[in-house]
């Protein structure tokens, strides 16, 4: 089970619960979106200018709220990133470490 996934270790060391998680990677973004699907269609996704006319405002906003929901995703897209990476530096660190003190590379057994 990989960790990343099912918590994430904040600064201070405790731990975000799953629910959690899930509720800002994947309902928060989606919500913020499908609130803009609703203020566009509101608007009947017109727009001329945002001060002309009540439906340009509900559009603007829409595509506004587009726009935080796609900075929220792409800001939990790069913290997983940086989650994955951080893991796989470790391992290549651990395997390092090995080949220092064994000679060989983990899986690959003594040369003969």
């Amino acid at each position: 089970m990989n960790n990343s996934v099912t918590r994430a270790d904040t600064k201070h060391g405790s731990e975000v619960p799953r629910v959690l998680l899930i509720f800002i990677r994947v309902v928060l973004p989606v919500t913020i979106f499908l609130i803009g699907v609703g203020l566009v269609i509101m608007g009947h996704g017109h727009y001329t200018s945002v001060f002309a006319n009540r439906d340009s405002l509900l559009s603007a906003t829409g595509v506004g709220f587009w726009l935080i929901a796609a900075c929220i995703w792409m800001l939990n897209w790069l913290m997983q990133m940086n989650v994955d990476d951080a893991d796989d530096r470790q391992k290549e660190n651990d395997a390092r470490a090995y080949f220092v003190s064994h000679g060989y590379w983990p899986g690959e057994g003594p040369a003969n």
